[in-house]
C-alpha cells in the first residue's frame, strides 16, 4: 500500500535580508539628514527675515522723527536787552543742528523749545542724539543738564548733515547765514558692511521760512532788525 508523502515545507512570506535592511537604514538616514538641513535653513531664513524687518523698522522710525522735527523748525530770533532782534536761532554744522521747534507730546510742554541734534563718537561708531532744552541759554552753551535727551541712531560708521539753498544745488557742510534757514536739510548715514540697516536718501524742506514776528522791509526785502 502506497503512503502519502508528507509536505514539510513552510508557507508564508520570506523575511528581509541583511542587505535590504542596510539599504533601508541608509535611505532613512539620508532622508532624515535632508529634513534636518531643510529645517535648519528655514530657521535661519526666518531669523534673517526678522533681522531685516527690525532694521527697516528702526530706520523708518528714525527718518519719521527727523522729518517731523526738521520740517517744523521755527525761524525765530532772540531778543537782546533792548528788545531788538538778534541773530537767527539756527546753527547748522556737519555734526550738529540747533534750532527752535515744537516739542514732542511726551515732554508735556507747549509752544516752542530749543532743540539740538548732535553726533557723538563712541569708539569707531557714531550715534545721533536729540536734546530738547526749555532754557535757551543751556541750548546755546551746548549744555545738557537742563535738557531731555534721547537716542535717534546708534552704531553707524558715519553720520553727517548737509544744507542746500534753492538757488544752488551744492551741498554745504556748514550753514553760515544768520538771517535765513536752509531751504533743504539732509542727513547722510552710513553703516558698516554686514549691518542689516540701509539709509535711504533723506532730504527735507522746513515748512516755515519766516518768523511770525517779522516786520517786512521792502528795501532790504528782509525782516527789520534781522
Amino acid at each position: 500500500m502506497a503512503c502519502a508523502k508528507l509536505d514539510v515545507s513552510q508557507s508564508g512570506e520570506a523575511g528581509f535580508t541583511l542587505v535590504e535592511l542596510l539599504v533601508a537604514m541608509a535611505l532613512m538616514l539620508l532622508l532624515g539628514g535632508l529634513m534636518t538641513g531643510g529645517l535648519s535653513f528655514g530657521i535661519r531664513a526666518w531669523e534673517r527675515t526678522e533681522q531685516v524687518s527690525e532694521a527697516y523698522t528702526e530706520v523708518e522710525a528714525a527718518q519719521d522723527f527727523l522729518r517731523r522735527t526738521l520740517t517744523n523748525i521755527y525761524p525765530g530770533h532772540s531778543l537782546d536787552r533792548n528788545g531788538q532782534r538778534g541773530p537767527l536761532d539756527f546753527e547748522g554744522r556737519f555734526n550738529e543742528i540747533r534750532y527752535i521747534s515744537a516739542p514732542p507730546k511726551q515732554l508735556g510742554e507747549g509752544g516752542y523749545v530749543a532743540t539740538r541734534l548732535f553726533v557723538e563718537r563712541e569708539g569707531a561708531k557714531k550715534s545721533l542724539n536729540v536734546a530738547w532744552c526749555l532754557d535757551r541759554l543751556s541750548w546755546k552753551q551746548r549744555a545738557t543738564g537742563d535738557c531731555r535727551t534721547a537716542s535717534v541712531i546708534e552704531g553707524a560708521s558715519d553720520i553727517r548733515f548737509i544744507y542746500k539753498t534753492d538757488t544752488d544745488d551744492e551741498a554745504l557742510s556748514i550753514w553760515r547765514s544768520t538771517r535765513d534757514i536752509p531751504a533743504l536739510i539732509g542727513l547722510i548715514v552710513e553703516f558698516e558692511d554686514g549691518d542689516m540697516r540701509t539709509w535711504p536718501d533723506f532730504l527735507v524742506r522746513p515748512r516755515i521760512d519766516q518768523d511770525a514776528g517779522c516786520r517786512y522791509d521792502p528795501i532790504s526785502k528782509r525782516c527789520r532788525g534781522a
